[in-house]
């Protein structure tokens, strides 16, 4: 049998992996509709959907967001909430965060910042976007001091 002489001291960079962190959004079909209401009703909706697929029902989730928020959360609000037809049962900012917090499922964040132009990105990141930003910011002042500096020269 052949010696196996491959360099065990070598990191193969075809066989890594890097695990991008993924950002959970709604699908567009799942929450189509004409006012931003209705889209948050479609979102709480497949959310709640989504939580029973995984063997947290309505209740379950209703119980968990009253513990939270301690206060009394119905089955009949949830289903509210997912109704487009009940325009005036908009779901709550702080309802919102507690329906996040019962199910774990952050979409509905993501869909508040999409419509804002921002995007959610875990809080380790952080440091890493403000250094982007920050670079980005250096090389336009580096630019608008070289333009000073031509403008002042060619002025001479």
């Amino acid at each position: 049998m052949a010696k196996d002489r491959r360099d065990s001291r070598t990191l193969d960079l075809l066989a890594m992996t890097v695990e991008v962190p993924h950002v959970p959004r709604f699908d567009d079909s799942d929450i189509r509709a004409a006012r931003l209401d209705a889209r948050i009703a479609k979102a709480v909706g497949k959310t709640l959907k989504d939580a029973a697929s995984g063997g947290t029902t309505r209740p379950d989730v209703a119980k968990a967001m009253s513990a939270y928020l301690g206060e009394t959360i119905t089955r009949a609000t949830l289903d509210a909430y997912a109704a487009e037809s009940k325009a005036d049962h908009t779901i709550s900012l702080v309802r919102a965060i507690a329906l996040m917090e019962a199910t774990k499922d952050y979409r509905l964040l993501g869909l508040i910042a999409d419509d804002l132009g921002l995007a959610i990105v875990p809080r380790q990141y952080e440091p890493a976007i403000r250094e982007a930003v920050l670079a980005e910011k250096m090389e336009e002042m580096r630019a608008e001091l070289e333009t000073l500096r031509r403008t002042r020269k060619a002025s001479r």
